[in-house]
């Protein structure tokens, strides 16, 4: 069925073009955790095939299925407009340095000044951006900026990265010696992770909820106290 259709569209199957030891060429895991088939393919047109350098499977990656990941090196070329594009990242300012006194004086003094010599306009869009230019030059005289992180979930804490890696850990030394004793424990690891990703998930919803329940509570009544005034 797979060469019929690869042959009917002109298709190549990449995955089975390079050698590799057995181990890296098995995809799917069957039940009985001994025997590994290559059941996933990859396929490419005839004519771009020498784009794919590498096809082969991965076997480290922990993603909780039978499944293995294929792991596929492309050679490919980007346009220059693409780089570029993603080359530039947004200017984050360090908020913490406003707390300082001496840098918050500095700063409300610089975009004072830039203000107060900016020409009148008439139209409402050319003073907010002279608005903006402003406060961005002030940043800049005073201000520093912050390297950005990339943002994490709030409920990931010490305690779920602790449990991924005795996951890992156990799924590595399973794949290694494929014992009864290694397979157990690994599934072991692998329900307590689980476990303490679900409480801490639940514990940081129900706690948003509170705070979204307060928040709603206090903006009826002040709504209430308006309408009586």
């Amino acid at each position: 069925m797979l060469l019929e259709f690869a042959i009917g569209n002109n298709l190549t199957v990449m995955s089975t073009h390079f050698q590799h030891k057995k181990i890296h060429k098995g995809t799917w895991l069957a039940p009985d955790q001994m025997t590994v088939n290559q059941t996933d393919h990859v396929l490419i047109n005839s004519k771009k095939k020498e784009l794919i350098e590498d096809v082969r499977s991965m076997r480290g990656p922990n993603i909780d299925s039978d499944h293995y990941l294929l792991k596929i090196i492309i050679s490919q070329n980007l346009p220059k407009i693409y780089t570029k594009r993603n080359n530039i990242q947004p200017t984050v300012w360090n908020k913490a340095n406003l707390k300082t006194p001496s840098i918050l004086l500095n700063y409300r003094k610089a975009l004072y000044t830039k203000l107060d010599n900016q020409p009148q306009l008439c139209e409402l869009e050319h003073e907010w951006n002279q608005i903006q230019m402003a406060i961005i030059e002030a940043a800049q005289e005073t201000n520093q900026t912050q390297i950005r992180n990339i943002p994490k979930s709030k409920w990931w804490d010490a305690d779920c990265q602790q449990a991924i890696r005795g996951k890992n850990g156990a799924r590595k030394i399973w794949l290694q010696h494929r014992t009864r004793a290694s397979e157990i424990r690994y599934h072991k690891e692998r329900n307590i992770a689980n476990r303490i990703w679900a409480m801490k998930k639940k514990e940081w919803l129900n706690r948003i909820r509170q705070i979204e329940s307060k928040t709603s509570k206090i903006n009826l009544k002040s709504s209430s106290m308006k309408l009586k005034n």
